[in-house]
């Protein structure tokens, strides 16, 4: 990773880890579409891949376009663990 890019996400993740940070960007995934299985139109998948690019790629959370297939292994690898490390609901 370079180190514009480092930055760039140690910026993001400070913003999204702030107090409110956190409700803002659950927010934001819901209304782009993230948890929903029926996105339709060719606005809502282009709402959705928005918000992938602009925020989740500069948090680490989903792969780059351009990355290589490694680094899409470790990028989801890190998103398996962080799942399968959250605390279990009713």
């Amino acid at each position: 990773m370079t180190k514009d890019k480092h930055k760039e996400r140690c910026n993001y993740r400070l913003c999204f880890g702030s107090d409110t940070g956190p409700g803002v960007l659950t927010q934001i995934l819901i209304d782009a579409g993230y948890f929903d299985h029926n996105l339709k139109t060719v606005e809502e998948l282009a709402v959705l891949n928005f918000v992938k690019g602009a925020i989740l790629v500069p948090l680490g959370i989903h792969p780059r376009m351009e990355d290589v297939q490694s680094e899409k292994k470790d990028t989801a690898r890190r998103y398996v663990n962080n799942i399968l490390n959250m605390p279990v609901g009713d």
